[in-house]
């Protein structure tokens, strides 16, 4: 009888030694994941005081890096901001001056080089747009809060703003979806997706040829297919797609090969699938964007 109730004793004695631990541990679990507040030593054990005073010591060094990464943060932003914003006046001055040249010359070579430096400053005021969005999308300077949004309206006002494109290729375009075509998500980052994808359908589809647009539901997944006829993408290409600055050999229009990698930075924030694939029914390109329907931003 004494051993099991020695034993009982010992097993009663260390869960009660460790009762303000357990306590303090399952305060913490309890705090949201990014409160960084020192816990109070109020009612603390002499004990466990050192341990609560060291862990205390780390929450505040740990707030302190925060506030100086946001701190910088916000000094990257405002720098990715100014300067866009003087590359992208003079490239719009020079551009302005190269048409008015243009317009002001009857030499049919001086048109055509005018018109040539008018197309590099459109490409070039492109790649600076294009690497503003990747910054913007940089899962440390993001600072947009997820919400419901539809995404059959954000790719028709994308649709729409390329409608010239459309008409002067004489491209067949069509948009189909569910009555249902809301989504959590980023809105603006999302825009970036819709739009970088519909251009490029538009862009390398052929002259009289198709673009077709989908967004379906198959169970728990929710669908944005995309597909172009057209040049089918090589093989080769489908494994640096989404790198920077890649484009295929011998690409005719023009472009900075930052499209797919801001496609592929807004997928991964938003925790979905690119797939890239020869379309069964045309020839050309299908790329289908999939959203797991319960993940959330």
């Amino acid at each position: 009888m004494v051993i099991p109730l020695s034993f009982l004793a010992l097993l009663w004695g260390i869960n009660k030694s460790l009762e303000p631990l357990t306590k303090v541990s399952n305060q913490f679990a309890e705090r949201p994941k990014n409160d960084l507040l020192p816990y109070s030593a109020k009612a603390i054990s002499n004990e466990i005081r050192p341990l609560i005073d060291a862990f205390n010591y780390k929450l505040e060094v740990i707030q302190r890096n925060q506030d100086e990464l946001d701190a910088s943060l916000e000094s990257e932003k405002r720098f990715t901001a100014n300067a866009a914003h003087e590359l992208l006046t003079p490239l719009a001055a020079i551009k302005t001056e190269a048409q008015l040249r243009e317009r002001q010359t009857s030499d049919s070579e001086q048109k055509e080089g005018l018109r040539a430096i008018s197309q590099r400053v459109d490409r070039a005021t492109h790649t600076v747009e294009q690497l503003v969005t990747l910054a913007r999308l940089d899962p440390k300077t993001l600072q947009e809060k997820a919400k419901e949004i539809d995404l059959l309206k954000i790719v028709q006002n994308v649709s729409a703003d390329l409608g010239n494109k459309i008409k002067e290729k004489s491209i067949d375009f069509d948009i189909s979806a569910l009555n249902t075509n809301r989504i959590n998500g980023l809105p603006s980052a999302l825009t970036f997706l819709c739009r970088n994808l519909v251009d490029n359908a538009v862009r390398y589809c052929s002259v009289d040829g198709i673009v077709r647009i989908t967004i379906s539901q198959d169970d728990d997944k929710f669908i944005l297919s995309i597909k172009n006829t057209g040049r089918p993408l090589p093989d080769y290409m489908k494994d640096y797609i989404f790198e920077r600055f890649v484009r295929g050999a011998g690409e005719q229009e023009t472009g900075s090969g930052l499209g797919m990698s801001i496609v592929k930075r807004v997928a991964d924030i938003h925790k979905a699938e690119i797939v890239l694939s020869d379309p069964e029914d045309i020839v050309g390109v299908q790329v289908d964007v999939i959203f797991a329907l319960e993940e959330k931003v």
